[in-house]
């Protein structure tokens, strides 16, 4: 048998574990995991990726699953979404929901924390036109690898997945229910929905719902198998007065505030009509608050066109000074508020009129109290 014979891609499947709400019981999705022939050496994901890098099909593999999973997710009630691995080593690979028949707002896109998003531009920028074709985006195995603010801001993900390195002993060791706290109160900060994975206790369900976190997944609620199901494997009743942290970090920390009397008071006088300067205020959202007249004067986009919507969304064209696009992740806006402290850079913006323009921008994070809450950014044409 040839050594490429022993990897059959025409004997994988996929098997679908859902992810349940752990305070009703509902299941909003189920993830498409791939699987081989029972009793070979493939038969679990590891092995087959394993196999697949070994024999140089990974980028085969990953069509193959993509297509798989696409397909599968077919057969998913009304109602629920495919939640899809993508290898982003391979994202010159097409991603069309529509080919198996499917919306794109059907399909959560879950790209591993465990590599490196944040220092690749082309990965942040395809990232972002996912999000724009209509796919939810969650960042996997968040805090097994590369765990940031600065990979939360730039990605600016719908979904977190809290890594089950972390879920196990969140009954028991307080470390782990430090960091889960941390999650919480982050994603309520970006709007963001959490996700824990790995539950495989009634301990570990019950601590993980009054900290707040509202959906599962894990054997508890339910083992992956061949077809998607309507109901959690667990019994789930409704919460006992739980405490909603996602709620309550929410409104102990507002993410956005008045200008002449929030955390931008201090930036008040630069979006006064007559300031010199181009400026414009973003929450960690990265939606745009306010934008001042000279912003518009160099940029030729009127506050009526950008405020309101995210930096990243396209309505600003922003380049360093190599070409990379900045909008679609870590740009200085992002930085200043992931490291709380000044960021200044050179970078290339777009006109209205098509024309670029060099600035020298100054981003500035905005506190309320010790918490950073957003960033001003200033900026002025200089010569090149």
């Amino acid at each position: 048998m040839g050594s490429n014979d022993r990897l059959n891609m025409a004997a994988l499947w996929m098997a679908l574990q859902p992810i349940v709400g752990i305070d009703d019981g509902r299941i909003v999705g189920h993830e498409a995991l791939v699987r081989g022939a029972a009793g070979s050496r493939w038969a679990e994901p590891a092995g087959i990726m394993h196999e697949a890098d070994d024999l140089g099909r990974a980028e085969e593999l990953e069509a193959t699953c993509r297509l798989l999973a696409l397909t599968t997710g077919r057969r998913l009630p009304a109602g629920q979404r495919l939640f899809l691995n993508v290898d982003i080593r391979h994202l010159d690979l097409p991603l069309d929901a529509g080919l198996a028949g499917l919306g794109a707002e059907q399909v959560v896109v879950e790209v591993s924390e465990e590599r490196d998003v944040v220092g690749d531009p082309v990965v942040l920028e395809t990232l972002q036109r996912w999000k724009r074709q209509g796919y939810m985006l969650a960042l996997d195995d968040y805090g097994a690898g590369r765990s940031n603010l600065t990979t939360l801001l730039a990605v600016q993900p719908n979904i977190i997945k809290i890594d089950r390195s972390i879920t196990a002993g969140v009954d028991v060791h307080s470390r782990h229910r430090t960091a889960v706290e941390s999650v919480v109160r982050l994603a309520a900060d970006l709007g963001i929905e959490v996700v824990a994975e790995g539950i495989e206790t009634t301990a570990q369900l019950a601590t993980l719902r009054e900290m707040g976190v509202r959906l599962g997944q894990g054997f508890l609620l339910g083992a992956p198998a061949p077809h998607p199901v309507t109901a959690s494997s667990v019994q789930i009743s409704p919460p006992r007065a739980a405490t909603q942290a996602n709620d309550a970090a929410a409104a102990r920390y507002p993410a956005t505030g008045t200008l002449a009397d929030g955390p931008v008071a201090p930036y008040h006088d630069v979006f006064f009509d007559e300031a010199p300067v181009g400026a414009y205020y973003v929450d960690l959202r990265r939606t745009i608050l306010r934008w001042n007249s000279a912003a518009e004067a160099i940029t030729g986009l009127s506050a009526q066109e950008v405020v309101g919507r995210r930096c990243m969304s396209g309505v600003l064209h922003h380049k360093d000074q190599d070409g990379a696009a900045l909008c679609s992740g870590a740009c200085p806006l992002v930085h200043a508020m992931a490291d709380g402290r000044r960021r200044q850079a050179i970078i290339v913006l777009r006109h209205r009129q098509g024309h670029p323009v060099t600035v020298a921008v100054d981003a500035i994070p905005v506190r309320r109290g010790d918490k950073v809450v957003g960033a001003v950014e200033l900026f002025r044409p200089v010569e090149t």
